[in-house]
């Protein structure tokens, strides 16, 4: 075992043949704990991967993948995880192999979960976890390289996207502490999600033309594209400038990373900030609203002030349609004329939005009036 650019390797012999491999972990105390401890699985799951067997079992493959995947989590969520897999995916996959991993297994997957009495977030958080395991059996070169089909829920009540007033967002924000405050107001008012906003970097960021890039999303410690697996780019409202304004001048912690842990590394998680937001909800009684939701306030805000921009509502939000943008969101409209004018006003010209997006004739609007009213 040894170090090199802070990340963990294995040197070990094995037929003769000198082998070399990255662990993929991080050099901190608790990683080199593990992987002292588990060092001969280590070398026998490189020497797996080395001999790219699809033939092998996916559920012992998953078995050591969870032991990997839950060495980031704590005891509490450790627990939580491994009973997704114990109760849900253990029981599909028991007697499949991994060359049975195409687009049609995780089709059949989603069917064997929808077919559950669970509730929609349940089979969400399920779902991910399975994700994350057949991206991992891809990046071992053990199958083909497919797109996940999608987990889809048709009977969404709009009555359960939560959005919360500006003058409670104002009591938020002034109850938080300074740095927080800072991370609470760039998530209101660019509505970017968790994964995105841990993966930021300066680069991202132009004070200049008042833009920040989203181009990266960091999911279970990886760094990868985003949501729609594209780039999109935040017309900055100036809350949300001043809070960028203020960590770069007083909380800038790393010359890459926007935010990083207290040591100096880049946070895996994407619920690194939930606890405190949490936290400081409750204390001023409010409960049940989860740091995600951030972005249903800055969606709800938008909507309300230039209710004709839907495509560029959408964008910014990273919406792959603006379907998605008017199914979730337009009953937080105010008033019911706009509701109306709307609907007709999209009904119209919903074929032209479907096949020539670039000749769209959506109404534009000033951004920065509207930073200044918000």
């Amino acid at each position: 075992m040894y170090i090199r650019n802070n990340i963990i390797y294995l040197s070990f012999s094995s037929n003769n043949r000198r082998i070399r491999k990255s662990t993929g972990l991080v050099a901190n105390e608790e990683n080199l704990l593990y992987v002292k401890q588990n060092l001969k699985k280590l070398e026998e799951k490189i020497l797996f991967k080395d001999k790219k067997d699809n033939n092998s079992s996916l559920f012992i493959y998953a078995q050591d993948f969870l032991l990997s995947q839950n060495m980031l989590n704590k005891d509490s969520t450790k627990k939580i995880v491994a009973n997704l897999f114990k109760n849900h995916i253990f029981p599909f996959i028991k007697n499949c192999k991994i060359r049975h991993i195409n687009r049609d297994f995780c089709k059949n997957f989603l069917i064997y979960l929808n077919n559950k009495n669970i509730c929609f977030k349940t089979k969400t958080h399920i779902y991910t976890h399975f994700k994350a395991l057949i991206l991992s059996v891809i990046d071992d070169e053990l199958v083909d390289n497919f797109s996940l089909p999608k987990l889809k829920n048709n009977n969404i009540e709009l009555s359960k996207i939560k959005a919360l007033p500006l003058n409670k967002v104002k009591e938020i924000l002034d109850k938080s502490p300074h740095f927080y405050k800072q991370v609470f107001a760039l998530c209101i008012f660019t509505g970017i999600r968790n994964g995105e906003l841990i993966a930021l970097k300066w680069s991202d960021v132009c004070f200049k033309s008042e833009t920040l890039i989203i181009s990266k999303n960091i999911v279970f410690g990886k760094l990868s594209s985003t949501k729609n697996k594209k780039t999109r780019i935040i017309h900055l409202l100036k809350p949300a400038l001043n809070a960028l304004k203020t960590l770069y001048k007083e909380y800038k912690f790393h010359d890459e990373w926007i935010f990083v842990t207290k040591y100096k590394k880049a946070y895996t998680r994407a619920d690194c900030f939930s606890k405190k937001w949490n936290d400081i909800l409750k204390s001023i009684g409010i409960y049940n609203f989860t740091f995600y939701q951030t972005r249903h306030i800055y969606a709800t805000l938008l909507l309300n002030k230039v209710p004709n921009s839907l495509e560029f509502i959408s964008n910014q939000l990273g919406h792959s349609k603006m379907t998605t943008t008017l199914k979730y969101y337009i009953s937080y409209l105010e008033d019911k004329e706009k509701i109306t004018k709307i609907k007709k006003y999209f009904e119209k010209y919903k074929f032209f939005f479907t096949f020539n997006k670039k000749y769209s004739m959506i109404t534009s609007f000033n951004l920065r009036g509207v930073a200044q009213s918000g």
